[in-house]
């Protein structure tokens, strides 16, 4: 299961968090947009991984 998680992973640069009035989209109330640091790492995969 793991394994099918991370051969489906996505790069992202940052996270934007919206808060909706009620149940309805219609009203936005808040947007906060969260910028990630870049990081990818170069290592090779351990044995298990492969």
């Amino acid at each position: 299961m793991l394994s099918t998680c991370l051969m489906q992973a996505v790069l992202v640069d940052q996270l934007e968090m919206v808060v909706y009035e009620c149940r309805s989209l219609e009203r936005l109330l808040s947007l906060a947009c969260l910028p990630l640091q870049p990081h990818l790492d170069t290592a090779e995969p351990q044995p298990e991984e492969k």
